[in-house]
């Protein structure tokens, strides 16, 4: 009898997150359509149209070393960086209570921090490492920074050229029940009480887009490995 061929189990969120990264990239129009779909958390914010589909690299899990590890990054050619976080739970849900959030793998402390090496990247020394605090107090004083991996250094070039940068947060909220009102508050007591200033700026650049929305747009585009990592967490 021929054993049937191998089957891959992908698990949590980051056998999600290859699972969509692995099917959009099958289908030209399958990861605009995606993002078309996000929530974005501060209404009527004046920006762009996601761009469309074309030049697009998608780095996994890159090290930006003090910075953080971002479950992807996408690279739409120098229009525009998305820096993607996901949680198998709702955004609010991923994070403590407290007014900091630091120190933790909150969505909110993870894609903050993506904002502060964007911040203190548009300051940096071409080819150096991206450096600055991200939380007053913050390491006693020490600056974070990108690193010097040779790898690292040319992705953090290409961050730092291109035109726009937005935060995606994937999670497990309800869109049409997801309180952005909360999220809001949530982001506002961490801005207010740490150095990075840019509150507008990073809320109308952050969007919520949910498992379930993705999970619509792949019935609707036959993303069968993502429905199948789906179907099974």
């Amino acid at each position: 009898m021929k054993p049937r061929p191998m089957k891959l189990h992908r698990y949590g969120e980051r056998g999600l997150v290859t699972a969509w990264l692995e099917s959009v990239r099958r289908d030209d129009g399958a990861l605009v359509a995606c993002l078309e779909r996000a929530t974005q958390v501060r209404e009527k914010a004046d920006i762009p149209r996601w761009p469309r589909a074309g030049e697009v690299d998608v780095y996994v899990e890159p090290s930006l070393s003090e910075f953080g590890n971002p479950d992807a990054v996408l690279l739409f050619g120098k229009r525009c960086a998305v820096f993607v976080e996901a949680k198998m739970c709702g955004f609010l849900d991923s994070g403590r209570t407290e007014a900091h959030d630091r120190n933790s793998s909150s969505l909110l402390h993870e894609l903050y921090l993506k904002h502060a090496f964007c911040v203190h990247g548009r300051k940096a020394t071409a080819g150096e490492p991206v450096k600055g605090l991200v939380y007053v107090g913050d390491r006693h004083g020490a600056a974070r920074s990108s690193g010097t991996d040779a790898f690292v250094v040319k992705l953090v070039r290409r961050l730092l050229a291109v035109r726009e940068v937005r935060y995606l947060a994937i999670t497990n909220d309800v869109r049409d029940e997801m309180d952005r009102t909360a999220i809001r508050r949530r982001a506002w007591r961490v801005f207010t009480q740490n150095d990075v200033k840019r509150f507008e700026d990073f809320l109308d650049r952050l969007h919520v887009l949910t498992w379930s929305d993705i999970a619509d747009v792949a019935r609707a585009r036959e993303m069968a490995e993502f429905l199948e990592a789906f179907d099974e967490n």
